[in-house]
């Protein structure tokens, strides 16, 4: 990013008031001066062990304000020890945090992608932070499918506008914040779409240190408080939605309430063929967790398929077929199951199907890829 964009890009999100409020909620302190141009703002500091000063403009009117303004951003961020774009972008974001994504595209324009890649990209990252909001409410290994959490949280965040030098995504995840608070020296309650977003950086984390280990146990064993199957799945969806191209990701949290400690604030994500990989894998191991031994299957056949008329005859007898069932795993979390039939169950199946009945069959259900099937079925019949 050149110094010329983050000048430009600090210039058009911030004003002084926004700056002042900042500094106000830092525990910076206002000291009276006599040039009504500039305010001037003062705060101890620890590693320089002597009080250090903030000159910032007073108005947008001045005839230097550009230069005094970016000056301003500039020191701040050396004293935070953070870059003045990300600076300038938490100031512009104060009240919400953004996870913002970019393609590094290979093709000449980089001002736009396929509409057919922007559209995945936007579904399976939606589909990502629903399931994050999911873990971050009962961190389970997996889920065999988004609960009402999930649409809730989505419901609540925004699609931020794209930024130049790549194309790029913005997630924003507003947090419930007065703008009078927080006092300074006062610390803020930790929201729900807070924690979301730290689960998303967290997992992040754990996923760069399994590449880096070369060992899976960083994810797996961290999903509790990182990235559940069901997630890894989603990243893994979003570099395939992006066609393997360059993929980075980051987090802008909002300055108005602290992270976690020791969470990584400035570091960008890459999605590569290494995190693919990473991601795959552990999101196999972790559907194994929690997998189901030999169950009983009850729900209502939604989905008939048969490759061939089902008539009680030789020639047809040998044909694929299979139904769908609605089955209910887990508490309001319903799984469309799949499930292979011979001829005389299809059958039978058919005329529940028709009837509105009920049947149990008993298996092993399994995940394979985007869909759940019950494997080494037995014992079918129509319940009612």
């Amino acid at each position: 990013m050149s110094t010329q964009f983050a000048d430009e890009w600090i210039l058009k999100a911030l004003t002084p008031q926004k700056l002042r409020l900042y500094l106000s909620h830092k525990g910076w302190s206002q000291v009276q001066h006599r040039n009504p141009n500039i305010v001037v703002y003062t705060k101890q500091d620890e590693r320089a062990g002597d009080n250090v000063s903030i000159v910032i403009p007073a108005s947008m009117t001045l005839g230097d304000y550009p230069r005094r303004m970016i000056e301003s951003v500039r020191c701040i961020a050396s004293l935070s020890d953070v870059e003045p774009l990300y600076l300038a972008q938490q100031l512009a974001y104060w009240d919400r945090d953004v996870l913002r994504m970019r393609l590094m595209t290979r093709a000449a324009d980089t001002s736009s992608i396929p509409l057919e890649v922007a559209s995945a990209l936007i579904a399976e990252l939606r589909d990502f932070v629903g399931f994050a909001a999911c873990a971050e409410t009962d961190p389970k290994p997996f889920f065999v499918k988004a609960g009402g959490i999930a649409k809730e949280f989505v419901e609540q965040c925004r699609f931020g506008h794209t930024f130049i030098g790549s194309f790029g995504l913005s997630v924003e995840s507003p947090l419930p914040l007065d703008p009078n608070m927080p006092l300074p020296h006062v610390p803020s309650e930790r929201p729900f779409s807070r924690a979301v977003m730290e689960r998303i950086a967290i997992g992040s984390a754990f996923m760069e240190a399994a590449i880096e280990q070369d060992s899976l146990d960083p994810l797996i064993k961290n999903y509790a408080t990182g990235f559940n199957a069901n997630m890894c799945e989603k990243l893994t969806e979003i570099i395939k939605a992006a066609d393997d191209q360059n993929l980075q990701y980051a987090v802008i949290w909002s300055p108005e309430i602290d992270t976690k400690s020791g969470l990584v604030r400035k570091q960008e994500f890459a999605l590569r063929e290494p995190a693919r990989a990473a991601l795959t894998e552990a999101a196999k191991a972790l559907h194994k967790e929690d997998e189901f031994g030999e169950t009983i299957i009850m729900g209502k056949v939604t989905v008939l398929r048969s490759d061939q008329p089902p008539l009680q005859t030789d020639e047809f007898e040998f044909a694929e077929r299979a139904i769908t069932v609605l089955w209910e795993p887990q508490k309001k979390q319903y799984v469309n199951l799949r499930v292979a039939l011979p001829l005389n169950e299809y059958r039978q199946a058919c005329d529940a199907h028709k009837n509105g009945k009920r049947i149990s069959i008993t298996g092993r259900p399994t995940k394979e890829g985007k869909f759940w099937i019950l494997a080494n079925a037995h014992s079918f019949s129509v319940v009612g």
